[in-house]
C-alpha cells in the first residue's frame, strides 16, 4: 500500500498489516471490528501508561482498522521520521501486541461496506 511506503513510518510499519487476504479472515472470525482515526490514535498515545485499562473497553473484537488517510494525515502532521517514531513507535508496538492492526485503503472499504455495488457477498459486519 502506496501510504506505507512512506519512509516516515518505517518504525511502526512492522506493527501494522496490509494484507486484506487476512484482513477478510479476521473479519469473518470476529464479525465485528474498531476504525482508528486521529483522535483516537492521538488520545491512545497521550494515555499511553493506562493504554492496558483504556483497551479493555474494545473488547468487542482484536481488529483495530486504520484507514490510509488517517495514517497519511498522522505523518503529515509529524514529517520526520525521528519524531514520528518518538511519538507514534510505543503506541503501535503496544497495541499490535493485544490488537491486530490493519491499514486498509478507501477501495478496500468501499468494498466492504458497499459489498452489493461492489459485487461482493460478505456477512453483515458491527462497526465500533
Amino acid at each position: 500500500m502506496k501510504v506505507l511506503d512512506s519512509p516516515v513510518l518505517e518504525s511502526v510499519r512492522p506493527f501494522i498489516s496490509d494484507n486484506t487476504v487476512q484482513l477478510y479472515q479476521s473479519l469473518n472470525e470476529h464479525q465485528a471490528f474498531y476504525m482508528l482515526d486521529n483522535m483516537i490514535l492521538t488520545k491512545f498515545r497521550k494515555q499511553i501508561s493506562n493504554l492496558p485499562l483504556l483497551l479493555q473497553a474494545f473488547h468487542q473484537s482484536p481488529v483495530f482498522l486504520i484507514p490510509d488517510v488517517v495514517l497519511e494525515e498522522s505523518f503529515r502532521n509529524i514529517p520526520t521520521k525521528e519524531r514520528y517514531n518518538n511519538y507514534y513507535f510505543e503506541l503501535f508496538k503496544q497495541l499490535s501486541a493485544k490488537k491486530q492492526l490493519y491499514i486498509i485503503s478507501m477501495d478496500v472499504k468501499a468494498d466492504y461496506f458497499f459489498p452489493k455495488i461492489a459485487g461482493l457477498k460478505f456477512p453483515r459486519r458491527t462497526f465500533h
